[in-house]
């Protein structure tokens, strides 16, 4: 017998839900395969997010009620990704500025 990973009451070999807890019981291998999946998933969530903040935000939307938690996470890093885009405008502008009242140019 084995054991809910949720609840931890015994089950039979061969269930495929639990009948204490409702938890769907899955092989040790195959669930690996699904957190491997899903880490690699969550990661290029992240970097699309930080890269494209807006894509990002729209993928966090789309997901919100079936994973609440990564939806989330990817809504933190889209708006960390829209602040680091104006802090570069915000650089370029001063830039900008500096280069007109001082005259620089680089043409």
């Amino acid at each position: 017998m084995k054991k809910c990973l949720k609840c931890g009451n015994p089950v039979e070999d061969g269930m495929i839900i639990c009948p204490s807890c409702g938890e769907q019981l899955r092989d040790p291998k195959e669930q690996n395969k699904f957190e491997f999946v899903s880490i690699h998933l969550i990661r290029w969530l992240m970097v699309l997010s930080l890269t494209l903040p807006f894509i990002g935000i729209i993928v966090a939307f789309s997901i919100r009620k079936k994973y609440p938690l990564i939806s989330k996470a990817v809504r933190k890093f889209s708006l960390f990704g829209v602040l680091v885009y104006l802090l570069i405008l915000f650089l370029a502008m001063i830039c900008y500025i500096a280069m007109t009242f001082t005259g620089v140019s680089f043409f």
